[in-house]
């Protein structure tokens, strides 16, 4: 909801003189969110791909074995 001034004040507003993050109830602060997830292991992924490649060609390998 706006001031009564009409002016919307964001979180960072630095007329308020208090420059800091005050939040909201949906979010709460990050410290109560513990630390963020590792990033996926692009060794594993790649082994993803590379199985998932292969079983296509064996899969279209065996339709071909199946027109003939």
């Amino acid at each position: 909801m706006a001031p009564a001034g009409g002016k919307r004040r964001t979180l960072l507003d630095p007329s308020d003189g208090n420059n800091r993050d005050r939040g909201t109830l949906s979010s709460p602060p990050l410290c109560l969110l513990g630390p963020p997830p590792p990033p996926p292991d692009r060794v594993a992924i790649q082994s993803i791909v590379v199985d998932l490649e292969l079983a296509e060609l064996m899969a279209n390998k065996l339709v071909i074995e199946r027109m003939h």
